[in-house]
């Protein structure tokens, strides 16, 4: 029997750390393009959502909700995305009720071992509890284990919010956030500055107690904040009609972007800020009518300094308006219409027939090529500890407009970008998750979608 739809909580600080600042990146880090699946589009709304409400919690809540100081944005944290889908995936396919605690004791490893949450591979026996009653399931490994085993991160404090039978993610993030302050814990923890990371995780199963079930891992690392840290549509999927693309904006020093945009099929949306202040945490939008099928958006931004930014970083996601068929999760960002290299000039109208066919293009020479790029370092087989920094550097040619590392650890790869300094591009990626095998590679895309890989190199992290 379907019960009714629920929220649960838990919190737990721990003792203060240190916090990694400046232009440091770190593992746990994700700028928006899709990394093994993390997230869908659903968990993408739901971190949108959350930090719409950070933008501005006296104005999005509940009649009754107590009202907190708005926060800066939090980040995508990969390894929290696996936590959180992992323990939704385990109640939803192992017939389990909403609990903080897993319903069965965890095997080891499966913060590494590439299982999703299905109870043959993540529960000793391979079974759970298989009861939607709570009085009768016993609690097994306990989430903050659980939490650690896939983000060794979770040092400095961590909380979780789960809920059920929901199935639409801003819905579900009303719910956790218009709590009334008499039993505001989920409010709490969504609008709290103790916490600057955290994953979403969504899951559903045919034989599942509850129609879905969704969560929240949050830690209290505090990665540098990008400039656009999240953007979602809303709804994320529906009937042809007007959707809203939102995206977060923060930058301390100079305020609200000189330009910031929808990008819908490659078509440029000037945003207009809906909330917060933009120094710390502003929530933008725009609306876009759409016809039915697969559209793809992102969102571009340039700062009043000229620094410019884009969520997802090298993709764009997909909105499915009208239920089209073979849509997918996302695709290769296209060139903006507002960031595109400049038209070609046009012809000589005045021109005898003569001169046209003398200035015609030589049919016989080669297209123009791709762009070049020659990863510098690290060097195949370096060797680093746990918590230090590894500097990525590439060089690419002059027509390379986007270069990105990718970072493959434990079966799992990570797009992270590099930004041009003095002529090299560079990355700086502080390693924290764990122990193990880096591979790297690095690939530069130019305007017109071209791109180029360099062959890979390993690390290793001891």
């Amino acid at each position: 029997m379907k019960r009714p739809w629920w929220l649960w909580l838990v919190l737990v600080l721990w003792g203060c750390g240190g916090v990694v600042e400046g232009p440091v990146t770190t593992e746990s880090e994700s700028l928006g393009d899709p990394e093994n699946g993390f997230p869908s589009a659903y968990e993408r709304a739901l971190f949108m959502a959350a930090n719409r409400t950070r933008s501005d919690p006296s104005t999005v809540k509940g009649s009754d909700s107590k009202i907190y100081p708005a926060a800066a944005p939090l980040t995508l944290a990969y390894d929290l995305e696996r936590s959180s889908r992992f323990h939704s995936t385990m109640l939803s396919k192992g017939h389990a009720p909403l609990m903080h605690p897993s319903p069965c004791t965890l095997v080891a490893g499966v913060g590494t071992s590439g299982c999703d949450g299905t109870p043959s591979c993540g529960c000793q026996g391979g079974v759970t509890c298989n009861t939607c009653d709570s009085s009768a399931c016993a609690a097994g490994t306990d989430v903050g284990a659980r939490i650690q085993a896939f983000y060794s991160g979770a040092n400095r404090g961590w909380g979780e919010i789960i809920a059920a039978g929901y199935g639409d993610a801003w819905s579900t993030m009303d719910a956790w956030v218009d709590e009334p302050a008499s039993s505001d814990g989920h409010r709490q923890i969504v609008t709290s500055g103790s916490y600057g990371v955290v994953g979403f995780g969504h899951a559903s199963d045919a034989g599942a107690c509850y129609r879905g079930f969704d969560g929240g891992d949050f830690a209290g690392d505090k990665p540098a904040v990008a400039l656009v840290a999240a953007a979602a549509p809303k709804p994320i999927a529906g009937p042809a009609g007007t959707f809203r693309v939102y995206a977060t904006w923060a930058d301390k020093t100079g305020g609200a972007p000189a330009a910031l945009r929808a990008v819908v099929d490659g078509v440029c949306h000037d945003m207009t800020r809906e909330l917060g202040d933009p120094k710390l945490n502003a929530t933008y939008y725009a609306d876009v009518a759409l016809p039915n099928g697969c559209h793809n958006a992102f969102v571009l931004g340039t700062s009043v300094a000229g620094a410019s930014a884009a969520y997802p970083n090298t993709t764009a996601f997909t909105i499915n308006v009208g239920n089209a068929a073979a849509c997918p999760d996302s695709v290769p960002q296209p060139v903006a219409s507002c960031d595109g290299p400049p038209p070609p000039p046009a012809p000589d109208l005045g021109s005898t027939p003569g001169d046209m066919a003398t200035s015609a293009p030589d049919l016989a020479q080669p297209p123009p090529s791709g762009p070049t790029v020659t990863l510098l370092a690290p060097a195949d087989g370096a060797r680093y500890t746990l918590g230090s920094t590894v500097t990525v550097r590439a060089q690419a040619s002059a027509s390379a407009k986007r270069v990105v590392a990718n970072w493959t650890r434990f079966g799992y790869t990570s797009t992270y970008p590099l930004t041009l300094q003095n002529g090299v591009w560079t990355l700086a990626l502080q390693v924290t998750q764990n122990a193990g095998t880096r591979t790297i590679s690095v690939t530069a895309t130019d305007a017109s979608g071209r791109a180029a890989t360099t062959p890979s190199v390993s690390i290793s992290v001891q």
